[in-house]
Parts: structure tokens; sequence; C-alpha cells
């Protein structure tokens, strides 16, 4: 089926009016094709998921539905008069406000301020969400990043040992992940789908929101950042400890003792779970994260004696 013209009648998006202009934004680790439509009453993001990614663009709907009228997110906009997902030549499309913010990580440190910020946004975001439907556990998750053993690269360079000890390591934390809180989470809350504009923190992206550990959105700001140029930068610790103070401070429900001591454990799960992507990606960058690795298997062996 030929694609149409914006301005043919079959996509009506609320707010925007005759598109005058369309962008294609960066994808990044995007599942789906963003573009930026530009029309003489506002403007929007429309997002087009291919039919494999359809359930990725099924779920970041389904929370910006449930945090509409927060602070935390773009609001959702209707096409053709609903805010459910829009079927059209086997590709899901989706539409939502165009944030104006940038990352807070533009090749400078980033402020203890704006960092605590980020953290207390975060509990607002947990505390608004309503919850949609239970979604895979973090066992499932972890057994994605047992792929790592399977991967060419791994045993080419020596790495088997290294990587099979710290995923050793998260599985033997899964009977004191099984005593920690849950909700509905960003899921993938890197420094790339966090915003900063004259509302404060914003959040974007979120095809990967789900039901799981509240503990896995602070565990990302471990997680390496893929820079302008292309390479990995590894976030030092104190990014993570100000942010978690900043959560801290303003949720409702703090993590307590046994979940902060878990916390290096589930940083861990997910460093493992994004180099598993990068190697299947064969990205030229992955072994320069490998220290960071090994610095969090070290904390991960101290929390799980204290867990």
């Amino acid at each position: 089926m030929t694609w149409p013209s914006w301005n043919d009648g079959s996509f009506i998006i609320d707010g925007v009016g005759y598109i005058r202009d369309v962008v294609e934004l960066p994808g990044g680790w995007s599942s789906g094709r963003a573009m930026l439509l530009d029309g003489d009453r506002g403007r929007a993001v429309v997002k087009r998921w291919p039919q494999p990614m359809m359930a990725r663009g099924a779920a970041e709907s389904a929370a910006l539905l449930a945090l509409v009228g927060s602070r935390v997110a773009p609001r959702p906009l209707t096409i053709n008069g609903s805010l459910d997902p829009l079927h059209f030549a086997s590709q899901t499309i989706t539409a939502q406000e165009f944030l104006e913010g940038r990352p807070p990580f533009m090749h400078r440190p980033i402020e203890e301020t704006t960092l605590r910020a980020i953290g207390a946004r975060i509990a607002e975001m947990h505390a608004t969400f309503r919850p949609t439907e239970r979604a895979l556990p973090v066992a499932n998750r972890l057994s994605d990043a047992f792929e790592l053993l399977r991967l060419p690269a791994i045993r080419r360079d020596g790495l088997f040992d290294l990587i099979a000890q710290g995923l050793k390591m998260c599985e033997t934390s899964l009977p004191a992940l099984t005593e920690c809180s849950t909700g509905h989470i960003h899921g993938d809350l890197n420094f790339d789908n966090i915003l900063c504009d004259d509302d404060g923190i914003r959040f974007i992206d979120f095809e990967f929101a789900r039901h799981d550990l509240r503990l896995l959105d602070l565990a990302m700001m471990r997680a390496p950042l893929r820079s302008a140029e292309g390479t990995l930068v590894v976030l030092p610790p104190r990014i993570q400890v100000a942010v978690l103070d900043g959560y801290q401070a303003a949720a409702q429900t703090p993590f307590d003792d046994h979940e902060l001591a878990l916390l290096p454990t589930v940083s861990l799960m997910y460093f493992l779970m994004i180099l598993r992507d990068l190697v299947a990606l064969d990205s030229l960058h992955w072994r320069k994260v490998l220290p960071a690795v090994a610095q969090l298997m070290r904390e991960s062996s101290v929390s799980l004696r204290i867990a």
C-alpha cells in the first residue's frame, strides 16, 4: 500500500493543522521511525512502528496515556480523533506532542542539582503511573543477557569467564530481588531519553515501559551512553548516587536498605543486557565498557553479602 501524503486527509493529528514540513528525527537505538511534523497550528512527533515492533508502539502509547496530566512525559495526540494506535500498511502509527528540550548530557559535567532533579522526576513518574499490564519478569530479561555467552566475539576475545561470572552474580541475586518493590517503569531511562526544558525534566521514548523492578530505572544511570561521535561513554558512579539522592528525597515510597544494597547488582544486570545488544550489533566500542563491568561486579560481590 502506498504511503499517502500527510495532507490528503488520511491522518488528522490533533493540534497540528496543515503540515508544512516533515523531518525524520535521529533514531538512535529506537525501534521505529520518528518524524517531526511542523503544521500551521503546532508541531507533533509521529512514530511509525513496523510489524515486528508494534508491541513496543503499543507499550509507549499505553504509557503516555497512563501519564496524561503529569509533568513527566509528552502528551499523546489523537490521530483521526482517536488516541488508539492507528494501523496502516502493516505499521502502527502513534502521535505525541513535540518537546523542545535537550538531553542534559552535552559533553560537559551535569550539575548536581540537575541530577537530583532527575531523580525527583523519576520518583514522580513512578508515583503517577497507572499500571496497565504486567510484563516480563526480571528473570526472563536476565535470560536475554545470557545470550552473551553464545556470541562469537565473547569467546574470541577471551571474555567468556568475565561475563559468565557477572551473569552468575545476577542469577544468584534473583531470590533477593523478588522481595524488592515493583511498579510501572520507563524501562529505557538513559540520558538520551531525558530532556531539560522550561518545565523542568521530562522523559521521552517509553517503548520499553513495563511493570518491573523500580530499581531498574535507577540502575540505568550506570549504563553506557552513546556520544554524538558514536563512541560509548561510561558514566561515573557519582551520577547514579546523585540521581538516587534526589529520588529518595522525593519518593512517596523510598527504596529500603535491602533494595539499596542490591542496586549495584541490578545495575550490573542492566549493563550486561546493554552489552549483549552492543556485541550483537558488532559495535567497535563495546570493549571499552568492560572495566565498568568489572567495577560493578566488585560492587555486586559486596552488595550480595550485605543483602
